[in-house]
Order: C-alpha cells, then sequence, then structure tokens
C-alpha cells in the first residue's frame, strides 16, 4: 500500500453511525416470507388438492429452507456491522473477520439455493419430457448441476478463511 492510500483520519462521527441495516432486513424478510408462503401454497395444491406431489416439490421446499437459512445469515451479519461502510466495518479486525465467515457461508447457501431452484425447475420440465432424448438431458442436467455445486463449493481458500490451513 502507497503512503498515499493510507487514511489520514478516522471516519466521521455521521459515518461510523450510518447504518443501512433496517432495509437490507426488511428487504431480506418480506422476501423470504413471499417466497416460504408461496411454497407453503403450492405444497398445499400439489399434496391435497391435486394429490400429486413430485420431486420438484421436495425440491423447492429444499431451496425455501435455504432461503431461510440466507435470512439468518443476513441477520446474524447486522451486528457485525452488515448496512455499514467498509471502512467503518474494518475498524475492528475480529468483527470483520466473524463478518467474513459469515458472508463466506451466506455465499454458499446461495449458490446452492439457486443450484436447488435449477434442479427443481429440471424436475418439473421432466413431467412433460415425451421423448427419451429430452429425459436424458434433463437428468443429465442435474446430475451437472449437482456436481457443479459440490465441485464450486470447496475450493482452498475456505480453509485460510475459516484458519484450517497454514499459508507458505
Amino acid at each position: 500500500m502507497a503512503p498515499s492510500d493510507i487514511p489520514t483520519s478516522l471516519p466521521s462521527p455521521e459515518l461510523i453511525a450510518y447504518s443501512n441495516a433496517h432495509n437490507l432486513i426488511a428487504e431480506a424478510a418480506t422476501l423470504c416470507t413471499i417466497a416460504v408462503l408461496t411454497v407453503i401454497l403450492r405444497c398445499y395444491a400439489r399434496a391435497v388438492v391435486i394429490k400429486s406431489f413430485g420431486y420438484n416439490d421436495w425440491t423447492m421446499i429444499l431451496a425455501s429452507v435455504m432461503a431461510i437459512a440466507t435470512l439468518v445469515c443476513i441477520l446474524l451479519q447486522v451486528p457485525l456491522g452488515l448496512g455499514k461502510y467498509t471502512s467503518v466495518i474494518q475498524m475492528d479486525p475480529v468483527k470483520y473477520q466473524h463478518l467474513l465467515k459469515i458472508r463466506y457461508a451466506h455465499q454458499i447457501i446461495c449458490n446452492a439455493a439457486v443450484t436447488i431452484v435449477k434442479i427443481s425447475v429440471a424436475f418439473f420440465l421432466l413431467r412433460f419430457a415425451t421423448v427419451r432424448a429430452y429425459r436424458v438431458f434433463l437428468y443429465g442436467l442435474n446430475v451437472f448441476l449437482l456436481a457443479f455445486m459440490l465441485a464450486c463449493t470447496g475450493t482452498l481458500g475456505t480453509f485460510y478463511l475459516l484458519g484450517n490451513a497454514t499459508r507458505y
């Protein structure tokens, strides 16, 4: 870091006091509530009314659990500085490192949730696939999505971030 990049003063009290956390919580909680209610209504319609509960419904339930886990991650990050400016968060290195650990878990959960939704859509399309080639493609797509999600989850940076490896 060049000497000109070093901050010469601490952030102002207004900058330290500012937080956008209430907006982040409101948005995340609203969207999570709508998503979970939609999944509940969908499951009721599929299980009770239509009596045809399939793999795509189970994967959507799993995706909604991931949405709740994402909301929990956001709620855990707020006391650690989520919603504040980065320069303010970095003033406390211990809280900042803890925030980064939770944020990393948050990213993994979000990536898994998006992949699970894609798998659910593929399972839904399997209901309409009449040609064998389409079915093989959709099953192959599900295998690829699952393998891609698992392969991209455990990177080497995970061990460094969590303090489980030594740096050379």
